[in-house]
């Protein structure tokens, strides 16, 4: 899924929200730096983070790209007031979020952190 993918998800299910591309780019972007440093980092063979742009690949397969979109929906109800909005939505990205971190825990190998030494 694509930085422009997530938009057009977002934008179908809020019409005529007023979000520019900037802070689309900025919020996804701290999501992915939130991914990154969970997630991916502790594990071998992992991507490399780089910056976002509109026709940017995200870090989350398409399997669990939503999350994005209802991390977005989220924020955005957040900002309007719609409490239970916000708490649907939290709900559905936690959910998705768990998933793919045990998928990815399941999939890749955890980095050595230190040796052990037994005596």
């Amino acid at each position: 899924m694509t930085v422009g993918e997530v938009i057009k998800k977002v934008e179908k299910h809020r019409p005529g929200v007023n979000i520019s591309l900037c802070e689309y780019l900025s919020c996804l972007g701290g999501l992915e730096q939130r991914i990154y440093t969970d997630i991916i980092s502790a594990h071998e063979g992992n991507k490399e983070l780089v910056p976002l742009s509109e026709d940017s690949e995200m870090l989350v397969p398409d399997m669990y790209g939503d999350l994005y979109c209802f991390w977005m929906l989220a924020r955005i109800d957040l900002a309007n007031g719609d409490t239970a909005g916000y708490t649907n939505n939290m709900i559905l990205y936690n959910s998705l979020m768990s998933s793919f971190s045990d998928h990815y825990t399941r999939s890749h190998m955890p980095k050595a952190r230190g040796r052990l030494r037994w005596r």
